[in-house]
């Protein structure tokens, strides 16, 4: 073999199996470990996942009028002295129990208006 031919890389031994303990019974090392990473998988698909939701709503949010949001916010539920403060706020400054009201009252008003053409001529 000459020095300057290029070798052939080693062959992958695969992920590292659990050694186990001398009297045979599984490391609990390892499951621990597996454990833990399973539930931080979770946690970061639930994460990333929210923050994309939230992201499309506040895009959402800040393309409506002041005027569509105040309405929204009276449907749902809002006092009508909060309502000029809360038109200002970003999607996230809602509470979670507030953006879930506002939700709720525009698929009621979706499912209101969806029937109504006669009015709009």
């Amino acid at each position: 073999m000459h020095p300057h031919e290029p070798t052939e890389p080693p062959a992958f031994p695969g992920p590292a199996k659990p050694t186990p303990i001398a009297d045979g019974i599984p490391n609990p090392f390892y499951a621990r470990h597996a454990a833990r990473l399973a539930e931080l998988r979770e946690e970061f698909a639930q994460g990333t996942s929210h923050a994309r939701n939230i992201t499309a709503a506040e895009r959402e949010w800040e393309g409506i009028s002041k005027r569509s949001r105040a309405m929204l916010l009276f449907w749902a539920g809002y006092d009508i002295n909060s309502i000029a403060f809360a038109v200002e706020r970003a999607w996230r400054e809602l509470p979670p129990l507030e953006r879930t009201a506002v939700g709720e009252a525009i698929r009621e008003l979706q499912n209101d208006l969806r029937t109504v053409f006669a009015l709009t001529l």
